[in-house]
């Protein structure tokens, strides 16, 4: 009976944390009244480890909707100083790789000139594609550090998306 108690506390345990992953925060502007949703995961910090001054580098993968509008990034506590970038007036165009599971698909982001964010240029198939994965992990040409690596626990994405949606509409 005692085993079964604690194996019963563990087994919760790990059910409450699963998706302890994922974060809210919704942000309400008082001059239109309009309300943004974000959801996002822990921060990520990259693989190999850089040099200084980009050794605290992190960054969240974010889902975010408002307005009936909806919209993903990778938010750095940074600006990312990338390589191989197409510029435009005011902001980069990149296209890099990602991995979700054992597939790995080409992405393109934008980066506006002086942001911390990476926006993902197709959030709709983006949201798609990340569905049913566990993890993903997004590969960027650094400038000064070659590729680098993030990894993100996805793990109950598609749950967590269904929340966010019902709080944007």
């Amino acid at each position: 009976m005692k085993l079964f108690f604690i194996s019963s506390i563990v087994f919760l345990n790990f059910i409450s944390s699963a998706y302890s992953n994922w974060n809210f925060q919704v942000k309400e502007n008082p001059m239109d009244n309009t309300k943004s949703v974000y959801l996002f995961t822990d921060e990520a910090f990259s693989n190999p480890k850089m040099n200084i001054p980009h050794n605290n580098t992190r960054v969240s993968l974010v889902f975010a909707c408002s307005n009936m509008k909806k919209w993903s990034f990778f938010a750095f506590n940074e600006s990312p100083i990338l390589n191989k970038k197409s510029i435009k007036s005011g902001y980069d165009e990149i296209t890099t790789r990602i991995k979700f599971g054992n597939n790995i698909e080409n992405i393109e982001l934008i980066h506006e000139w002086g942001q911390t964010a990476l926006h993902v240029k197709n959030d709709y198939l983006f949201r798609q594609t990340l569905s049913g994965n566990l993890e993903l992990l997004l590969e960027l040409d650094w400038y000064g550090e070659g590729k680098v690596y993030f990894k993100f626990n996805t793990t109950g994405f598609i749950e967590k998306l269904k929340e966010l949606n019902e709080q944007c509409y």
